[in-house]
């Protein structure tokens, strides 16, 4: 039902390459993806609900 930007995928990939690699880290990254992109998550939790 939803689709990232692969350059989005690969810029979290190299963070993580460079060492931002633990758990806090890697929700740090979602929530900061989460923060820059809120309609288009918020979008997917509608339709989510709404299929639910």
């Amino acid at each position: 039902m939803f689709t990232i930007n692969p350059v989005d995928v690969a810029l979290q990939n190299v963070r993580m390459q460079a060492g931002e690699d633990s758990e806090d880290d890697i929700k740090g990254h979602a929530a900061e993806w989460i923060s820059n992109n809120r309609d288009l998550a918020d979008s997917w939790l509608r339709a989510a609900r709404l299929t639910g």
